[in-house]
């Protein structure tokens, strides 16, 4: 069961990489998002614990919410807009597959996390990066090392292999406190609690690359906001 958590994890984070590099942002994210109901669904099929009503409600309205943040081209596409991802519609097409590929493996990552009990939470976070390691060293092998490589890891600058650590530190990080809180929780409805990372990432947006403040995209993340304050309130009481 660990091997097979490290597996999906790796798959997840490799799919999702590639859905945002062939969609727009926005596009792959609400995608991606989609996580908490194909998890739904799989728990209901493994006759695990299933989502309260309240979970439910809250899971809609921030998949609302998020909408409004991100406000994907294909929803909010303005005339003149060309349509297909980066690379066109047939990148575009691959994309969505990757994007919703990375959806369903993180459902099944929450599952297998639900399932690993006995298991502290450092142990099944370290078969998580041990298993991302192994997805992605076949395209590190291309691109960095093979004869065909575009880039050039070895000769980064100091900054960018320092953004490297960074980023990978990040994210055991997120899986550490993800994986923690998954096992503290009785109830796989505390994923709704996942979409607040639209709403930080639009909070960092503005405040750290000076975005505009958009208003639906502030409307749409009190929507998320409010949410999760329902989930959890309803929890307490």
């Amino acid at each position: 069961m660990l091997c097979l958590r490290g597996l999906l994890g790796g798959i997840t984070i490799a799919s999702a990489f590639y859905a945002v590099n062939a969609l727009d942002l926005a596009e792959a994210s609400v995608i991606i998002f989609t996580s908490p109901f194909w998890t739904a669904l799989l728990s209901r099929w493994f006759g695990m614990s299933a989502w309260a009503r309240v979970d439910t409600f809250s899971a809609v309205a921030c998949l609302v919410g998020m909408v409004l943040v991100t406000q994907p081209p294909f929803l909010f596409r303005k005339k003149g807009e060309e349509k297909g991802g980066r690379g066109g519609e047939g990148e575009a097409v691959l994309g969505v597959l990757a994007a919703l590929l990375s959806a369903v493996t993180a459902a099944g990552v929450n599952i297998t996390i639900s399932m690993l009990k006995g298991e502290e939470a450092s142990t099944i976070t370290l078969y998580a990066m041990v298993g991302s390691i192994l997805v992605a060293l076949p395209g590190f092998m291309y691109h960095q090392v093979g004869p065909k490589g575009k880039h050039n890891l070895w000769g980064a600058s100091g900054g960018m292999l320092a953004q490297l650590c960074l980023t990978g530190l990040l994210s055991w990080g997120a899986q550490m406190s993800k994986t923690s809180g998954l096992k503290m929780c009785k109830s796989l409805g505390v994923l709704v609690m996942r979409y607040l990372d639209i709403v930080f990432c639009f909070i960092w947006d503005v405040t750290f690359l000076h975005s505009a403040l958009d208003g639906v995209s502030a409307f749409g993340a009190s929507v998320i906001v409010g949410g999760c304050v329902v989930s959890v309130l309803k929890k307490k009481g």
